[in-house]
């Protein structure tokens, strides 16, 4: 069966085929929601039941049932810093995963254009070919009409033969080329790799007019793998400053009601059922460590140095292949003008 395609079908198909990297998005959006909420209050119910004997109690005169419902609420008021800084962690890191994604897609759109360009290009060279053919089966002719009249050499016709032929193999080839480059966009896209195609487009030349130095600018700024390196430095960053809460105390409130029932000695009417409310602040300062929280800093600033050597080498690795490109695009064009004639 054949389809009619255009190069923004392929875009399309292909970038919906590789959505699966969307979940890497979801599930860093949902860990920065989580560090979010860790940073309100928190409502508790605890409900318990216990019964109390023994000698102790008895001497006591207090054994019995005991029930407790307790409703509690609490609320870290200063962390050092550390909920901050873990909500900072979670936003990096989603920006992150929408770069990510975002060179995913990019890659694929460049790679698609790759491959649909290859069939087109392989499409025009078997027509040269087939007229390469069909140029040389005429000359065969004339040849040997020559032939028979006796004004060229037997040697003319089968130079002409073997023009022929190989032009013949050359067509053979392109036509080889073409079916592979057709497999190979149909198993890119996820179509069936003995789809058959016909392409609307044509292979056109159009002038580019930027300059290296704009490029590479442009490049520096928009390029998501350079974001994304550089996002993974404030990342660290933010980790570090983190971990340097365990040097910083915590404040917490909390306040709870409740109620409690207890039922003692052997007379049913021994009971007691009285209302409770607590309220207060809590500090906890770990004043000593023994020094886990400077290694841990430590190991972060190790980390937070080798994400700015990627993120510098990142900026490198672009501004070479910007180059690159511009480069083989200036003997593309330079190419295209000497062999116009």
């Amino acid at each position: 069966m054949s389809y009619f395609y255009s190069l923004q079908i392929f875009i399309k198909k292909d970038c919906i085929n590789r959505k699966s990297h969307k979940h890497h998005v979801d599930a860093a959006a949902w860990t920065l929601s989580k560090e979010r909420r860790s940073d309100a209050p928190t409502l508790r119910w605890n409900s318990g039941f216990t019964r109390q004997g023994g000698e102790y109690y008895d001497l006591q005169g207090t054994d019995g049932n005991v029930w407790n419902n307790t409703l509690g609420l609490n609320y870290s008021i200063y962390t050092g810093g550390e909920r901050t800084q873990k909500i900072n962690e979670a936003r990096y890191d989603v920006n992150s995963a929408d770069l990510t994604l975002e060179n995913t897609l990019q890659t694929v759109r460049a790679t698609t254009m790759q491959y649909y360009y290859n069939v087109l290009n392989y499409r025009n060279m078997v027509e040269v070919e087939e007229q390469q053919v069909r140029n040389y089966q005429m000359h065969l002719a004339n040849v040997n009409a020559q032939y028979r009249v006796g004004t060229v050499a037997k040697s003319d016709v089968l130079t002409t033969e073997v023009y022929l032929a190989n032009a013949q193999k050359a067509l053979v080839d392109a036509l080889n080329n073409y079916n592979v480059a057709i497999a190979t966009l149909n198993r890119y896209i996820g179509l069936p790799t003995d789809t058959m195609l016909n392409l609307k487009d044509q292979l056109a030349y159009t002038k580019y007019d930027l300059n290296l130095d704009d490029c590479t600018l442009y490049a520096l700024d928009n390029r998501p793998d350079v974001m994304s390196a550089d996002y993974a430095v404030k990342k660290a960053e933010a980790t570090m400053e983190a971990d340097k809460a365990g040097w910083r105390p915590s404040v917490a409130a909390a306040l709870s009601t409740g109620r409690g029932d207890s039922w003692y000695g052997s007379n049913a009417n021994d009971h007691t059922n009285a209302d409770l409310w607590t309220a207060g602040l809590t500090m906890n300062w770990n004043i000593f460590d023994n020094g886990v929280t400077s290694a841990t800093v430590d190991s972060d600033k190790a980390k937070m140095r080798r994400a700015e050597e990627a993120a510098a080498s990142a900026r490198e690795v672009a501004q070479l292949e910007v180059r690159s490109a511009y480069l083989s695009l200036q003997a593309a064009e330079t190419t295209i003008e000497t062999t116009q004639v």
